[in-house]
């Protein structure tokens, strides 16, 4: 009987542990033009330093990148800027797979391109910005003393 109620207390104790937990982590830094860059990682073999941009969905590159990224090709027949469609970007252990990168789009200082929303897909997002991460969560985590602010999306741009 004492084993049984243990047992119990452990489970318990875990399900309380785990679901206040983030399911996913993304590490960012913040460099001093206040860019959030991550690192990362395309078609497993481009390494570069991406902007977090909230305002778009997709990824991009900037034409000032100072790493040659081959791995993409750039399709120039339906925009003349360049859009390479099916590509997988890693960003610690967060994969996005498929998704569109825009060539020639400018980015922030320290960036060599940027990525959008994708990165995060359905899940809830935290920005912690004492930890310098990205908290991704399934359910919304506990929300006391925080703010609530309207969010509306149009044309696949969040708008406060």
């Amino acid at each position: 009987m004492m084993r049984l109620s243990s047992l119990w207390f452990v489970v318990i104790g875990l399900l309380y542990y785990t679901t206040g937990q983030a399911q996913e982590i993304i590490p960012f830094k913040m460099n001093g033009h206040y860019n959030m860059v991550v690192e990362g990682i395309i078609n497993k073999s481009d390494t570069v330093n991406l902007m977090v941009q909230l305002s778009m969905r997709e990824a991009s590159l900037a034409p000032n990148r100072t790493h040659a990224v081959e791995s993409v090709v750039f399709d120039t027949t339906d925009f003349p800027e360049g859009l390479s469609k099916g590509n997988r970007i890693q960003v610690g252990q967060t994969v996005v797979e498929p998704i569109w990168i825009w060539d020639k789009e400018y980015t922030g200082h320290g960036a060599e391109g940027k990525i959008g929303t994708q990165l995060f897909g359905d899940h809830i997002v935290k920005i912690n910005y004492d930890q310098s991460q990205f908290e991704l969560y399934n359910s919304l985590p506990d929300t006391t003393g925080f703010i609530r602010l309207p969010l509306i999306e149009r044309k696949g741009t969040a708008i406060c």
